[in-house]
């Protein structure tokens, strides 16, 4: 009867063997000729062991559903969350760690598709990078079949976030797409190519991060071709219609279509520039919303032509005139996405400093470069090195050959001229202060977390080991001086120790906050400090343990160095862009500062570090991007960027005030997606610090270089009902951020902060509701009986509003806290920036209970619905580019 029908058809049965993937797959999808088709379908009447790999393609059947379970060990199996033409990827818990995890097994029981699975394992198991989902352990079942577990991590693909997106909300993912690009620079330096980049195998975690995940076509570029898993290769269905057809494809042609190079799509041999191909692929797709043809011109905004010209080059159908791997698409994409007045070029002398900071996978990092009479940033840029989000203290080596920085679970040293790279897995200890005694010798203290203690460590370049230096410590180190140690007793000391082989030496200090910013000179003789009076803030410098002091008038200062023993180099500035300023130390005195650099208004300088001729610090620049938080669900909801780049406080328990920085207005969104905004009639000139509502008033604090500023609006008034003087008030907080009372934070001239009562309807300010200090933020419960405020960023006071109500210490000191808010349900909601974490926590009886862990982000402006069912809330994201400064 087949006979028959192929005569019908006018072609001939072909004999065939066993069904590889590749043809299992393009018979389910219906991608064969009819005579191939038929060929197949006699092939599979005769042929159990192929009408089994149809039916597991067919169905996606199972393992855990099959007669026999498949023993996992301690893991046990939950339900399939996705999968893909080379594997399931399952929820599971792990019962010996009482956590959930992800469990990945093979699609296939053919055995190439099981050595290919075990290769993606070993290949994806050797990335360490915050990009790609790490492996927690590997092993096989009794049956044999292969397995491994990951993190398991709760986003969406780039894919369903791009749908129905608009062209503006676009352009914000394309940070991601950077991210990609970031990843796989670190990829490429391991000699490793990904083949199947494409936006939904780019994955949006919860809290932000960008992952690249399905690693199962990833391959070595030292591995030898003909030593492979060979699928389909030479089959006589192996024709560009099935290619076409098939999403992923297991083989030697492997990819998607869409975003695969032409050399891949032609199983031609593959290198780095085939995955810079795909991310220019998904550059397009992001900027597009759709996939289009690279050689398709795209209809974009003005402001995204930099980054078509990107996509074009990276995805030129010539692979000799694309990026040459993903560490030059990198240096692109940050160059198109910098401000259109920095123009980057090369310098003669950085060429192979540039390569060898390519070739480490090493991402954007600026290098200003100053004209020697000059007080202005100049255009001259070089990217060189792309320091982690939470990159702390870069310094120097005595040369200025090397420079060394923290995060708080790693060190790395990085040779300027070559790009070699030291890295370091340590637990590092608040301040972070790292110093190189020699060029090939690094000294840092380390936390020992089960000890509450930390360490003294010495860690030796040249055979890259460490070793511990002297006994355990409970203080926090901050360098050598003279012939001794500094020390910072805790987070809200205000003075310096010294320790000595004959005792502690305090140093003097009028400071009346904890001291944040330091520096030694090269000779650790002379040690200069930042301290807050009520006269404002001072450099101090001490000459010797024993010797004298001096002092200098200073303002808003970010970061202090010593350029040489005799001149001391500090910034000041905020996002509104730092100045740098040279001042030389005479004869018991600081001379006059001279202003020599001064930053484009994107920023801060915010650490600095000299030796051996150079100066390095950390650009920081900032972020924001706005989350709801279902509390009964624990689910975090990504607010659009665009759209809200600020929610202000609830209206009522479904609809929320927000910011729009786009239009620089404020609307009335709805956490029901289905309803549109409402457009307010105010219009803001600057961003919003705090937020509170009463009545029918909102009332507002922006940000400024010269001080906060407070104005209460009524959402149909385009004029402010009554504005305070800038720098008078810091916020204004009312009764559940809803009704009267209110309070305001009142500035003194010693720029702390004291509670007092406000008016909300006319801004007249009343009785003093607390002492002065450093009040970070202050809140009211729903009833009106009760404030609470932060104290140093660390406490929690709480009063009654009654008179005569006495204040009482309300948490156990924690670090970082931003805001404050009381929770309907109970308690206080306080969101807190530490070492360990950002996280808001709820304080009530004494207990402190986690509510939603952020990330690496700091708070601002914690908001709960009138229900407490819901949480709004505003995370700054800082990055750290480190920058050299040539000066005059």
């Amino acid at each position: 009867m087949i006979g028959d029908m192929a005569q019908a058809l006018g072609t001939e049965p072909t004999e065939l063997p066993c069904l590889d993937d590749l043809t299992a797959y393009a018979y389910v999808s219906g991608a064969l000729p009819d005579d191939r088709r038929t060929t197949v379908i006699a092939h599979l009447d005769g042929c159990a062991a192929c009408r089994e790999l149809v039916d597991e393609v067919t169905l996606g059947r199972k393992l855990g559903e099959s007669t026999t379970p498949l023993d996992f060990g301690t893991y046990r199996l939950g339900v399939l969350i996705a999968q893909g033409g080379m594997g399931r990827i399952y929820r599971a818990f792990d019962t010996s760690l009482q956590r959930d995890v992800a469990l990945k097994v093979p699609r296939s029981a053919s055995p190439a598709m099981m050595r290919r699975f075990e290769r993606e394992a070993a290949i994806t198991a050797r990335l360490q990078h915050p990009g790609i989902v790490p492996i927690h352990a590997a092993g096989h079942t009794g049956n044999g079949t292969p397995f491994y577990v990951m993190r398991l991590i709760d986003g969406r693909t780039l894919d369903r976030i791009v749908e129905g997106s608009s062209a503006a909300a676009r352009l914000a993912l394309v940070e991601h797409v950077v991210a990609v690009a970031d990843t796989m620079a670190y990829v490429h330096d391991k000699q490793i190519v990904h083949r199947d980049l494409k936006p939904n195998n780019v994955l949006i975690g919860e809290f932000g991060e960008t992952l690249i995940i399905d690693w199962g076509l990833a391959k070595r570029l030292t591995d030898d071709r003909a030593s492979l898993p060979v699928i389909g290769v030479g089959s006589a269905l192996d024709t560009p219609a099935t290619r076409d057809a098939l999403r992923t494809r297991a083989g030697d042609v492997l990819g998607t279509p869409a975003f695969m190079s032409p050399e891949q799509a032609a199983g031609e041999a593959v290198d780095a520039r085939s995955d810079v191909y795909a991310i220019g692929a998904v550059l397009r797709y992001v900027i597009a919303g759709r996939v289009t043809a690279p050689t398709k011109p795209l209809d974009t905004p003005e402001e995204s032509a930099r980054l078509v010209a990107v996509a074009h080059r990276a995805t030129a159908v010539r692979k000799e005139d694309r990026f040459a791997n993903a560490g030059e698409l990198l240096l692109a994409l940050r160059a198109a996405i910098a401000p259109p007045s920095v123009v980057v070029e090369r310098r003669r002398w950085m060429p192979a400093l540039l390569a060898a900071a390519i070739v480490a996978g090493i991402t954007a990092l600026l290098v200003w470069g100053l004209w020697p009479r000059s007080t202005a940033i100049t255009a001259e840029q070089l990217t060189i090195v792309k320091l982690p989000s939470d990159a702390l203290r870069p310094a120097l080596s005595p040369s200025g050959k090397r420079v060394t920085y923290g995060s708080h679970n790693r060190l790395e040293v990085r040779e300027l001229e070559s790009g070699r790279r030291w890295t370091h897995t340590a637990w590092l200890a608040w301040p972070y202060t790292v110093e190189f005694p020699t060029d090939d010798i690094v000294m840092f203290a380390e936390t020992l977390p089960a000890q509450n203690q930390q360490r003294m460590v010495r860690w030796n370049l040249l055979t890259d080991t460490t070793e511990q230096v002297g006994p355990a410590i409970t203080r926090s180190w901050i360098g050598t001086f003279e012939d001794g140690s500094v020390w910072i007793r805790d987070v809200r000391a205000r003075a310096l120790v010294v320790s000595t082989p004959t005792g502690d030496i305090a140093l003097p200090s009028k400071s009346e906050r904890p001291v944040r910013m330091f520096a030694i000179s090269s000779d650790h003789r002379r040690l200069v400090f930042v301290e807050s009076t009520q006269d404002g803030e001072h450099l101090r410098l001490v000459e010797g343990m024993r010797g004298r002091t001096f002092t200098s008038p200073v303002v808003d200062i970010t970061a202090v160095t010593f350029l040489d023993p005799s001149t001391v180099l500090y910034a000041s500035g905020s996002l509104d862009g730092s100045r740098l300023y040279r001042m030389p130390i005479g004869d018991g005195a600081f001379g006059r500062p001279e202003a020599v650099f001064t930053t484009p208004p994107s920023g801060w300088l915010g650490t600095l570090s000299s030796s051996g001729g150079r100066l390095v610090g950390s650009w920081v620049s900032s972020s924001f991007e706005s989350r709801l938080h279902e509390r009964a669900s624990h689910h975090d909801r990504l607010l659009d960027k665009v759209a809200v780049s600020a929610p202000l406080g609830w209206r009522d328990t479904v609809s929320y005030w927000a910011f729009n920085n786009a239009t620089r207005q404020i609307e009335r969104h709805s956490r029901m997606s289905n309803e549109l905004p409402v457009i307010t009639a105010i219009n803001l000139s600057g961003d919003p610090a705090n937020a509170t509502q009463v009545d029918e008033l909102l009332i507002i604090t922006l940000r400024g270089g010269d001080g906060r500023q407070v104005f209460a609006f009524h959402p149909d008034e385009a004029k402010p009902r009554w504005t305070a003087a800038r720098g008078a008030l810091a916020f204004v907080r009312c009764a559940g951020d809803r009704v009267s009372p209110c309070v305001a934070g009142k500035r003194s001239a010693s720029g702390n902060v004291v509670l007092v009562r406000i008016d909300p309807t006319t801004g007249v300010l009343g009785e003093q509701l607390s002492d002065e200090a450093d009040i970070a933020d202050a809140a009211i419960d729903a009833p009106g009986g009760s404030l609470a405020w932060v104290v140093d960023n660390s406490e929690v006071h709480e009063k009654p509003l009654q008179p005569g109500g006495r204040a009482q210490v309300v948490t156990p000191r924690r670090s970082g806290i931003q805001t404050i808010a009381y929770d309907p349900t109970g308690g206080i909601l306080i969101g807190s920036n530490t070492a360990e974490g950002r996280s808001i926590v709820r304080l009530s009886d004494g207990r402190v209970d986690p509510v939603v862990n952020v990330g690496q982000t700091i708070l601002s402006m914690v908001r709960p619905s009138p229900d407490g069912t819901q949480l709004l809330y505003r995370v700054r994201t800082l990055t750290s580019d480190l920058v050299e400064i040539r000066l005059p």
